[in-house]
């Protein structure tokens, strides 16, 4: 299947990001998730993916020892998010997770929160066997900003996908790397904003002819590449290029 994309074909319209952030220290306030609702409705967004960290320390922030009130508290941010949008915005539900062994980031599309309730043993899982587990169970699995300095580059077979074009303004994700990386071994390819902070304007995701209402019907679309990645040209073009050359032999990229 053809995973090469075309940025903003007209003929794709509705545009969603596959990666936002609620407040994840504390519960989100309304007063909050009123503000990100806005900020998609007025950025032009259709659909949004929640992509809370999943972690043991994210979840031990929760201050529960029952694992359902871990998850209790890991939804809620999206919960309170996708009842303050109504029908303003489509709002599904995600994960950025991290197996027991690295500390690379998973973006899981099409977990629900019924799985992880259902899976309290998922992040003592080592990574071969946490991969071989959600996508054995339907998730898409795609690794997040792969070429962060403080990432370990997967072997592909492991995975669905990379994202291509991370949006976050604060770390160098090399995306130029993880496009050429994805496009060379014929794996999905993803774009998000790593949206965070409430002046961050979201600038990332995919275009699709229909709008995205679902997780399955999200995992269905990016399975089947009916879609165009969208990324917003100030930061892609302005990139970090300066070590190109360098990052290449580095990362092995310079044959």
């Amino acid at each position: 299947m053809e995973k090469t994309h075309v940025d903003n074909n007209k003929k794709k319209r509705y545009l969603t990001d596959l990666h936002c952030h609620t407040a994840e220290e504390i519960a989100i306030s309304r007063e909050e998730a009123e503000r990100l609702v806005e900020i998609y409705v007025n950025a032009g967004y259709a659909s949004v993916v929640i992509t809370n960290h999943f972690t043991k320390s994210k979840l031990a922030r929760s201050g529960a020892s029952e694992w359902k009130e871990q998850i209790d508290f890991f939804r809620s941010g999206y919960d309170l998010v996708k009842e303050v949008a109504g029908d303003r915005l489509h709002v599904l539900f995600g994960a950025e997770a991290a197996a027991k062994d690295f500390t690379n980031d998973y973006l899981l599309y099409g977990v629900t929160p019924e799985y992880l309730y259902g899976h309290p043993g998922i992040l003592d899982l080592y990574t071969g066997t946490f991969c071989r587990t959600v996508r054995g169970d339907g998730i898409l699995l795609i690794q997040a900003h792969p070429f962060r300095d403080d990432m370990t580059l997967l072997n592909p077979h492991h995975l669905d996908g990379y994202e291509v074009f991370n949006g976050s303004d604060t770390s160098n994700s090399r995306n130029w790397m993880a496009e050429m990386w994805a496009n060379m071994h014929g794996k999905i390819m993803t774009a998000g904003s790593d949206h965070h902070c409430p002046w961050q304007r979201p600038d990332a995701g995919i275009l699709t002819e229909e709008p995205i209402v679902s997780e399955a019907q999200l995992v269905r679309i990016l399975r089947s590449g009916r879609y165009d990645l969208y990324r917003a040209r100030i930061y892609y073009e302005n990139a970090h290029f300066d070590n190109m050359e360098e990052d290449k032999v580095k990362f092995g990229l310079d044959h």
